[in-house]
């Protein structure tokens, strides 16, 4: 048999968020008992109500993987590669040109990133979002609302711009057209079992 890459925390070696997590979770536990620390681990109950708040979704891994590094400030935005040491030329955003982007500004306060969400008829949820003070929060908003938006939501922050940017209109569409052909893919599996 030739050798393969083998995920051994599953029972198909398959890797996946959810395993990670579970391995993560099961870890902190073991060396949060062994230090006898009193104060909840990284794993205590808000973290852990918004992670299965993500896979109650049924989502794709990889939007699911996006709204875990999202909810825990951990994308790859300027302020946060400047928080961590890595040199930067320049924070300003990338949309308005605007100093300092964050995670805040790129996805609920941008004007560029504004019109987006009017284009696709989510200006309501943007401002319920824009209200939430930690991006745990925003996730947890996000992922509180109808389950027709909550998915369009998600879709919406995940866009990234290519080298050619795009109108909002045309933005909007597709993650509407991309969630409603998961809800439909959803609505068929579900039907045949």
């Amino acid at each position: 048999m030739e050798d393969t890459l083998a995920w051994h925390y599953d029972s198909k070696g398959i890797f996946s968020v959810k395993t990670a997590f579970r391995v993560f979770c099961d870890d902190d536990n073991r060396n949060s008992k062994h230090d006898s620390a009193a104060s909840s681990s990284r794993c205590g109950g808000e973290t852990k109500k918004v992670w299965s708040m993500i896979l109650t979704m049924q989502a794709s891994s990889r939007l699911e993987h996006f709204l875990w590094r999202l909810a825990h400030n951990s994308l790859a935005l300027r302020s946060n590669l400047k928080r961590r040491g890595v040199k930067v030329d320049d924070d300003r955003c990338i949309m308005c040109n605007r100093a300092g982007e964050d995670g805040g500004h790129l996805f609920l306060k941008c004007k560029c990133v504004k019109a987006l969400w009017r284009s696709a008829g989510l200006e309501f949820v943007r401002k319920l979002m824009a209200e939430c003070c930690t991006t745990m929060e925003v996730v947890e908003k996000m992922l509180t609302i109808d389950d027709e938006l909550q998915l369009k939501t998600a879709l919406l922050n995940q866009v990234r711009e290519g080298e050619k940017r795009r109108l909002a209109d045309e933005i909007a569409g597709f993650c509407g057209r991309q969630a409603a052909e998961i809800n439909n893919l959803q609505r068929i599996t579900a039907e045949d079992t």
